[in-house]
């Protein structure tokens, strides 16, 4: 199994998020997820947002927020093998609404953390 924790940006949105991609070689695994309903395992791909994990959902329409975690939950089905664990994946971007994704919280917060001069406190 793959597991990526990954930044989620849309329209007013930042959402830290899991996912979990089914695609274990283990015979152990393999016949725990098939006991689990997981039929096909490598076909598979959890998603949930850290803050809310009860939501996580293999089903991309069965997210409550449609627009940023279904089109997030196809685009890493789509994307997968290209997407590193902590990258931000922008919405808008990949709807096509923007062209430039935005700064990760991550590092926009590191940047205030500088002084005048670029040195860490």
């Amino acid at each position: 199994m793959e597991v990526k924790v990954l930044e989620v940006r849309d329209k007013m949105t930042f959402m830290p998020v899991l996912a979990i991609w089914f695609n274990t070689t283990d015979s152990r695994e393999h016949w725990l997820l098939h006991r689990a309903g997981f039929h096909t395992p490598t076909d598979y791909l959890m998603v949930a947002p850290l803050t809310d994990l009860h939501r996580a959902t293999t089903d991309p329409f069965d997210h409550s927020n449609a627009r940023t975690m279904r089109t997030l939950h196809q685009h890493l089905y789509d994307h997968w093998s290209t997407i590193k664990t902590g990258d931000l994946i922008d919405i808008e971007v990949v709807l096509g609404e923007k062209t430039t994704p935005k700064v990760s919280e991550q590092v926009a917060e590191d940047i205030r953390r500088m002084d005048a001069e670029g040195n860490w406190p």
